[in-house]
């Protein structure tokens, strides 16, 4: 019912932006295909979360790290991650999840690395564990980032592009970089 109700919302918003002609509307839709985008993902968890729940009734899986992990999961939005299929492999997964959670909610770290990126910098991003830095003269700097399995932090791309963005966003999912406001000096 609710995700009838959201799609006949989101069907009627959309035909009404394509009609709009005011210039000043563009910021709104991305804001609206956002909110979709936000609504659907949320939908798909609560409607993975309700399936573990309602498999209880149906499976042996009621006390199994299964279901624990798949719980876990899924309030935290990672619905869609691997699931390992060893117990013991669920147990220490939980475990891990739960042990991140504390941490982040007291801001309490295991331990903490001081890294110096050297040079100018005009624009840079962190995502999917990955830092990305532009200088003014068009030089980049990727490094992977450490983490507690590889400690170590890698360059991944150290070089000019031969254009002088001034900047830039990515998605190292989709192994995706897009440049903005392109300068020809």
């Amino acid at each position: 019912m609710v995700g009838s109700a959201l799609t006949e919302t989101t069907a009627k918003v959309g035909s009404a932006d394509i009609r709009n002609e005011d210039p000043s509307a563009v910021a709104n839709d991305s804001a609206l295909a956002f909110d979709e985008e936000y609504y659907t993902k949320k939908i798909a968890s609560l409607e993975e979360e309700l399936n573990v729940l309602k498999s209880e009734r149906i499976c042996a899986i009621n006390d199994s790290p299964l279901k624990d992990l798949k719980v876990v999961l899924a309030k935290h939005g990672f619905s869609d991650a691997v699931v390992p299929q060893e117990p013991q492999a669920q147990m220490e997964a939980i475990e891990r999840l739960k042990e991140l959670h504390q941490r982040w909610q007291t801001l309490t770290w295991t331990s903490e690395e001081t890294y110096d990126i050297e040079g100018p910098c005009s624009a840079y991003e962190l995502a999917g564990g990955i830092f990305t830095k532009i200088d003014g003269e068009g030089n980049i700097l990727v490094l992977q980032l450490p983490t507690y399995r590889d400690p170590v932090y890698k360059v991944i791309a150290d070089r000019n592009l031969g254009i002088k963005p001034r900047g830039f966003t990515f998605d190292p999912s989709q192994d995706l970089i897009v440049f903005t406001e392109i300068s020809s000096e």
